[in-house]
Parts: C-alpha cells; structure tokens; sequence
C-alpha cells in the first residue's frame, strides 16, 4: 500500500476533522510495512496448501477502509459517551450541592 493509495482511502473518512490523525496513523505505524507483511504472510500460506499467489490490494483497501470508519464511528460514539457523562456529573454535584444547602440551613 502506498501512501496514494492510503490518502485516497481517507477520502472515505466521515469525519474530515481528523484525517491528521489518520496520517499520524500511517506514520506511526509504519502501515505500508504492514499490509506487505500481512499479503506476504498469507501468500506463504496459499502455497504452503498449494492456492495460487493473490495480490489483493483492492481487498486489502477495502478492510482498511472499513477499519477507518468503525473507528471515526467509535470515536463520535465516544465522544457523545464522554459528554454524556460530564452532564451526569453536573447535574450530580448541582443535586449534591443542592442537598447540602438544603440540610445546612
């Protein structure tokens, strides 16, 4: 996979916002390497059990694709989770603050 390749699957992305962090991805961890080591892995399997050779890069965008947008959906989801929750919280410590008011004065 080559890093045309990579950009042209992050114009996939719902999310626009963080196409940075998919290239950080890219960098980070080395991906090309591993989608080589991933095709040459089951290469070596497909003739161990005598199947031809398959160069499956289409295949190999696509899984990479679906990855990407189960994590930019993971992250939304997160994020709404996360504001969730701070919104639990203030209205616990205004409820809490409220109690002590009422039980101290």
């Amino acid at each position: 996979m080559l890093m045309k390749d990579w950009c042209a699957i992050m114009d996939w992305s719902p999310n626009v916002d963080h196409k940075g962090d998919y290239l950080q991805l890219w960098n980070n961890h080395h991906l090309d390497k591993a989608v080589a080591q991933s095709q040459l892995f089951i290469n070596e399997c497909r003739r161990a059990l005598g199947l031809s050779m398959k160069f499956w890069v289409a295949e190999i965008h696509e899984i990479v694709k679906n990855t990407i947008m189960h994590f930019s959906e993971l992250r939304i989801k997160c994020g709404d989770l996360n504001d969730a929750l701070k919104q639990v919280r203030q209205s616990t410590l205004h409820y809490l603050h409220q109690l002590y008011i009422f039980y101290h004065f």
